[in-house]
């Protein structure tokens, strides 16, 4: 397997993760903004959600390369009306679990409410996403450190 194969196996499997993303920020918006429209007239009690997920690209200063993240995060209310899965978005939205962490199920369960079974649904995909995501970026370091190897050699 070659690094341009790799590479374009990773920004495959990134596309697919922020369709995924997008299809569930979508939803969230549009479930958040009935809520707040409800809570308005006072026909619900509800509380908006602001935990969503979003993929980041970290990229290494000294070699270039970059690995991906997916993360779910707590957004503000400013922060939520204006993104999608965008990458590298800076904004004030915090990490609720480690950028390492396979799986955020458990999480989930103990802070979202209403979203809860579609933010399950939606964690039993990109688990799966973060898996595949870590054994190509690993390959890939594998086959970058192969490289300099035979760089410093010859």
């Amino acid at each position: 397997m070659t690094l341009e194969h790799l590479l374009a196996e990773k920004e495959m499997l990134a596309d697919e993760v922020r369709m995924e993303i997008n299809a569930y920020w979508e939803w969230f918006k549009a479930r958040n903004k009935e809520i707040s429209q409800l809570r308005k007239t006072g026909q619900s009690k509800s509380d908006t959600s602001s935990i969503a997920p979003v993929i980041e690209k970290k990229v290494s200063k000294a070699s270039g390369s970059y690995k991906y993240y997916v993360v779910w995060k707590q957004h503000s209310r400013k922060f939520r009306e204006k993104i999608s899965s965008n990458t590298n978005v800076k904004g004030p939205s915090l990490p609720l679990h480690s950028y390492k962490l396979t799986s955020a199920t458990h999480i989930l369960i103990n802070k979202t409410s209403w979203d809860r079974d579609e933010a399950i649904e939606l964690e039993s995909k990109l688990e799966r996403y973060r898996i595949a995501l870590n054994t190509i970026q690993q390959a890939e370091m594998k086959i970058r450190v192969g490289i300099r190897q035979l760089s410093k050699i010859m």
